[in-house]
């Protein structure tokens, strides 16, 4: 079992896993402050997120507007294999076609200080938004709820498969939100890069992931119930002291659900199954979600 890490936003993830945050300004990275001002024609602005191989920007385009920029490491700028993981993000991140995606802008995986460029999305992400205000309810988790299962469908609709979809990736605007970081997505024609130990965060992940077993859109759906649990209560519905346990949970006991609202439960079950075959699909989630 690899080591654990702990990300710049304190989620605990496994050290291989790139795992980026908020598209929030916040004080500059001591530890890149040597970073060159312009990458391509992107003048960078501040440090938006930094995961275990890369970094979110906040730059300005030629044209004035803002973007998030983000670029490979120093220290991984001649890996092979995370140039390729680079490529594929980038190869995913581009097929998709939704309001509730943040949209790519730009890209160049092969210039000397390779980049993706997606709009500027101004807001906290869910793991900020309820450590600060507290757990989402009414209306507005409705809309969170709807917002993501049509992401979903857009995704699946694109053959991709985000595969670390969780609090920390999904950011809050006034019109809905909106899914970042597709780091570890998998897109039609992408081969497995090799790699030891699970891909993922762990709470986030679904027990196919954990078990070595076939990747779907279905392991979308299970995050999604994870998430929109942790939305509505606070806390992730698989709980536990280490990340082992956490794991353990996921694969072999029910969820906690206990405090999940009461309009959202049972859907929220029905995406937690450990069965993927058993779960809605993303066209049937956002249905159900649209029914009166």
């Amino acid at each position: 079992m690899p080591p654990e890490a702990t990300g710049h936003s304190g989620t605990k993830s496994y050290a291989h896993v790139d795992q980026l945050t908020s598209q929030k300004p916040s004080a500059p990275d001591p530890t890149h402050a040597d970073t060159e001002e312009h990458i391509g024609t992107y003048q960078i602005l501040d440090t938006l997120g930094s995961g275990g191989m890369g970094v979110v920007y906040l730059a300005r385009a030629t044209d004035k507007t803002l973007v998030a920029l983000k670029c490979v490491r120093p220290e991984f700028k001649t890996d092979p294999l995370y140039l390729k993981r680079f490529e594929n993000e980038v190869a995913a991140a581009t097929r998709i076609t939704s309001p509730f995606v943040a949209t790519v802008l730009d890209a160049n995986p092969n210039a000397s200080s390779p980049y993706l460029v997606t709009e500027y999305v101004p807001g906290p992400t869910l793991e900020v938004s309820v450590a600060q205000t507290g757990p989402i309810t009414g209306p507005a988790l409705q809309q969170l709820a709807r917002g993501l299962a049509n992401a979903l469908v857009a995704m699946q609709a694109a053959g991709v498969i985000h595969r670390d979809l969780k609090p920390a990736n999904v950011i809050l605007t006034e019109r809905g939100p909106k899914i970042i970081d597709f780091g570890i997505a998998r897109a039609p024609g992408m081969h497995a890069l090799t790699q030891t130990g699970c891909i993922g965060t762990p709470g986030w992940m679904a027990p196919e992931q954990l078990t070595s077993q076939t990747i779907t859109s279905a392991t979308d759906v299970h995050a999604w119930g994870a998430t929109i649990a942790f939305a509505s209560t606070g806390r992730c519905p698989f709980d536990g002291e280490t990340a082992e346990a956490i794991m353990w949970q996921v694969v072999n006991t029910a969820p906690n659900l206990a405090a999940v609202d009461v309009a959202l439960v049972n859907i929220v079950a029905a995406a937690l199954h450990k069965d993927p075959a058993q779960r809605p699909d993303p066209t049937h989630l956002a249905a159900w979600l649209s029914s009166p």
